[in-house]
């Protein structure tokens, strides 16, 4: 057992003389050593599950030599690697450089000063429990963004049922919580109301907020505003508080009538609703307002389509088309979504994000992917 307060060190000299000294000593300056007098050794006590954090390694030893172990060592993947002195009668720069090359974070001369080597070990003891308040910081972190990740989850319809209108939707998380959020309901009139949005930058301010404009957005809809005046009633009500928060919020808005045939969309910023059908995939596009929390006075003109049975619709964010396997997001779209069918499936939007983005299932995409199917329900 190591006193408390102590940390653990290895010595790893085949001078017997050397390593006697050094286990009289480092115990004074709040040390436990455990010495070896070969460098096999030594790489196996640097190898073993709870090993030293800090190692003085002489340069010449029997078996592997310290420069050796270095790079055996920081070859290694490991989340805890040691803090590495260099032990050596060698005074040449060159001999300086080939250690710190090697992965040594530090270099003594023998024979060494006890003073300097007490302060040289404290440089690294600091420089270790620094470390050490990185990853517990860094854990504490993870945790509250995988509150934020929930919070954003909960924001995200479960099963998005619309009147008459045939739903897929997919979302797929980034490793950095994000701000990708959509919604949707029917009205009384029969028409539906589905919008698709996300957040500028990532982490807990952009999941909060996607959630609070998620909520917004699907109140104004609820009351039967048409696309374009949801958008500016958002912009109105939430420019000041996106600019303390130094975030904006890109968004489409659309109105889908079944019965008819029509969409009705509006965009802040936003990625288009797109078309495809056995000819192809074209984006309906039209004049895009600015995204919401930057301008109080943009217009949000909106755009009118009409769309046949057989047409799908894709609904997306960002980060699926930018970061596509393929230059061509729409062709990769429409190769992902195969030759229509009679057959709705529920899953295909979750099977189009994995087969357009380049890391399929494999690990997150670098940025919130989201993708909501619409056709009308025959």
């Amino acid at each position: 057992m190591q006193p408390e307060g102590s940390m653990g060190i290895l010595v790893a000299d085949d001078d017997a003389a050397c390593r006697v000294m050094l286990e009289r000593i480092l115990p004074r300056w709040g040390y436990e050593p455990v010495t070896v007098a070969n460098g096999t050794d030594a790489f196996e006590a640097l190898c073993a599950e709870h090993p030293p954090r800090l190692a003085l390694l002489d340069w010449q030893m029997p078996g592997l030599d310290g420069v050796d172990i270095c790079r055996a060592v920081r070859g290694r993947a490991t989340n805890d690697p040691p803090y590495i002195i260099m032990l050596t009668a060698r005074e040449g720069k060159t001999d300086l450089v080939e250690a710190l090359d090697a992965g040594a974070n530090d270099y003594v001369n023998k024979p060494f000063d006890p003073g300097e080597l007490r302060a040289r070990l404290a440089v690294g003891r600091r420089m270790l429990e620094l470390q050490e308040q990185v990853r517990r910081e860094n854990e504490a972190l993870g945790r509250e963004l995988d509150k934020a990740a929930a919070v954003q989850r909960a924001t995200l319809p479960t099963d998005l049922e619309l009147a008459g209108i045939d739903v897929s939707a997919s979302y797929r998380a980034s490793l950095w919580v994000g701000g990708d959020f959509f919604g949707g309901m029917t009205l009384a009139d029969g028409t539906s109301t589905l919008f698709l949005g996300d957040v500028s930058g990532h982490g807990l301010a952009a999941a909060m907020c996607a959630g609070g404009v998620a909520t917004h957005t699907r109140y104004l809809a609820a009351q039967g505003l048409p696309p374009g005046p949801v958008l500016q009633e958002l912009q109105r009500s939430l420019i000041r508080t996106l600019e303390a928060m130094e975030l904006y919020v890109t968004l489409s808005v659309c109105r889908l009538d079944p019965r008819r045939g029509r969409i009705d969309c509006a965009s802040a910023g936003h990625p288009w609703p797109i078309a495809t059908d056995a000819e192809g995939a074209t984006s309906l596009e039209g004049v895009p307002g600015a995204p919401i929390g930057l301008f109080m006075d943009s217009a949000y003109p909106e755009t009118s389509h009409q769309v046949d049975s057989s047409t799908i619709l894709a609904f997306l964010s960002d980060g699926l088309t930018e970061h596509c396997h393929h230059p061509d997001p729409l062709r990769a779209l429409r190769s992902a979504l195969g030759r229509p069918t009679q057959t709705w499936d529920p899953a295909m939007a979750a099977r189009t994000i994995t087969e357009m983005l380049p890391v399929g299932d494999s690990a997150p995409p670098p940025d919130d992917c989201t993708l909501v199917l619409t056709r009308w329900h025959e």
